[in-house]
Formats: structure tokens, sequence, C-alpha cells
């Protein structure tokens, strides 16, 4: 092998610098990530963790504190029991209101009863 072919001491500098660079940025989005979810847990954990929601017997307000839903949401929620009765369960909250699905659902397993 001639020396031709070896890349230059600086552009294997150049090239260490890049890769260093690149597992920075890789550990700095992991970090910020990770700061993210906990400042996500313990804001929202407090409120939700406090009772479970029935949702065929309380208000707009207390339905808006689940996570993933928002006022119209849960104005949906109460005017179709209102309108139609109570629900039997999350598939049949699903089907009558719309913009719950199964993502949702997850989300809302254990936090969301449908006492009659």
């Amino acid at each position: 092998m001639s020396d031709a072919a070896a890349p230059s001491p600086r552009a294997r500098d150049q090239r260490a610098r890049f890769v260093l660079g690149c597992i920075g940025l890789v550990l700095l989005a992991a970090v910020l990530g990770f700061a993210y979810t906990q400042w996500v847990a313990a804001r929202y954990a407090p409120a939700v963790a406090a009772a479970t929601i029935d949702v065929n017997r309380d208000d707009a307000t207390a339905i808006e504190r689940l996570p993933g839903i928002g006022p119209t949401l849960a104005r949906r929620i109460v005017a179709e029991r209102g309108a139609r009765g109570p629900f039997a369960g999350f598939s049949d909250l699903q089907v009558r209101v719309d913009g719950i699905g199964p993502r949702l659902q997850a989300a809302l397993e254990g936090l969301v009863t449908f006492g009659q």
C-alpha cells in the first residue's frame, strides 16, 4: 500500500471529530428525552392518580383531566352520554364518540370507570 492511498493525519482528525460530535449529539438527545419524560410524568401523574373518572357520571371538567382528553373531546363525551345514555364500556365509547381510538383507550385503561 502506498502513502497516497492512506488518509492524511488532518483527514483522520476531521473524521474523528465528526464521529465524536455525532456521538455527543445522540447522547444529548437521549438525556433531553429522558428529562422530558420525567417532567411529563411528574407534571401529570398526581392529577391523574388522584382518582378514577366515571365517564357515565362525571362532568366535562373532570373528564378533561384525563390524559389525551381536552375540553372539546370531554364535551363530546358528555353530550353523547346525555343524548343516548350511559356508555357500556370502552368499545361503546369508541363507537359513539369521534376521537377515541385504541391508542387513547390504552392511555385511559385503569383511569376510567363506567358506573351505571
